[in-house]
C-alpha cells in the first residue's frame, strides 16, 4: 500500500500541469488526454482509479488535504464521516479555486506530514 506522502506527492504530479486538472469531475478525458480533480487525483495515485470510492484506500490522503485547507475545521465522528467530510471539503474548494491554490493545498498536506514523521 502507498504510504500518506508518497500518495500525496504522486497526486500532485498527476495535476501539476494545468491541463491535467479539472474542476467539478473525478476524472474527464479529452481525446487521450485524462484531467482529475484533487479527490480524483488522489484516488488514481493511490489506487490507480480515479472512482475508486473505498475509504480505506485513499482516506488517508484526503484527510491530510483537508487539515491543509485554509480555515479547516476538525473532523469529528467515524472513520466514514471523516472520509466524506474530507472528500466535500476538498472537492468544494477543488471546485472553488484556481490551480495554483489547489496546488498549494497539496504542498501545505505534504510539508505538514512530512515533518510529523
Amino acid at each position: 500500500m502507498i504510504n500518506l506522502i508518497e500518495g500525496l506527492t504522486k497526486a500532485r504530479a498527476l495535476i501539476a500541469d494545468p491541463k491535467n486538472w479539472n474542476q467539478g469531475y473525478l476524472t474527464a478525458f479529452h481525446g487521450e488526454d485524462v484531467t482529475y480533480c484533487a479527490v480524483g487525483a488522489v484516488s488514481a495515485a493511490v489506487t490507480g482509479n480515479a472512482l475508486d470510492r473505498n475509504i480505506n484506500d485513499f482516506s488517508p490522503q484526503l484527510k491530510a488535504l483537508q487539515a491543509a485547507l485554509p480555515d479547516a475545521s476538525p473532523v469529528q465522528g467515524n472513520d466514514t464521516d471523516a472520509f466524506y467530510y474530507a472528500w466535500d471539503a476538498v472537492a468544494r474548494y477543488n471546485n472553488s479555486h484556481g490551480h495554483k491554490e489547489v496546488l498549494a493545498v497539496f504542498d501545505r498536506a505534504i510539508a505538514a506530514n512530512s515533518t510529523a514523521h
